[in-house]
């Protein structure tokens, strides 16, 4: 079940929510957190695209990284892409 949907990303919050939130986070693998959040809602944000074998999807990128973790109280997934936190609750 996909019920994570992005929030926000960390150039438009606040370095105190931000900094609790990774502080206070646990890294996973891609397959973890694409059980909670789209892999095409983040694929269609970084312009990457699907096909039969996913050869060019966001989970092939080995500069991507993926966390669990609390956003403003709130349960949540983030990926770090090009050192930007982007938000899923």
């Amino acid at each position: 079940m996909k019920e994570y949907t992005y929030l926000t990303c960390c150039v438009n919050s606040t370095a105190e929510l931000i900094d609790d939130m990774v502080d206070n986070s646990t890294e996973i693998t891609a397959e973890t957190f694409f059980k909670h959040v789209s892999l095409k809602e983040v694929n269609d944000m970084f312009g990457y695209t699907l096909n039969s074998k996913q050869l060019n999807s966001i989970k092939k990128d080995y500069h991507v990284a993926y966390f669990k973790g609390t956003y403003d109280n709130q349960k949540c997934y983030y990926l770090v892409h090009s050192a930007i936190e982007y938000i899923f609750v």
